[in-house]
């Protein structure tokens, strides 16, 4: 692996920077199927898949975590 020059993101760091998103994207989605799965005991509703606030904070912990990450491969460099 050949790191990029500093602000500058090569080929392989885009896929490792993406291969990230869809790792801290697996516990977002498993709280979000705890939360429908836990409002679908009683019966189905469009509005069972609104989603609560723990889950609109954990969507927010997620952008911020990917944010983060790219930010840190694009600071980092030769």
């Amino acid at each position: 692996m050949n790191p990029s020059p500093r602000f500058s993101l090569n080929p392989e760091d885009v896929d490792r920077w993406l291969q990230n998103c869809k790792v801290f994207l697996a516990p977002l989605a498993l709280i979000y199927l705890a939360f429908v799965s836990g409002n679908l005991s009683n019966g189905f509703t469009w509005n069972d898949l609104v989603p609560n606030e723990i889950v609109t904070g954990s969507l927010v912990l997620y952008v911020v975590n990917i944010w983060t990450d790219l930010l840190r491969k694009l600071i980092a460099g030769k």
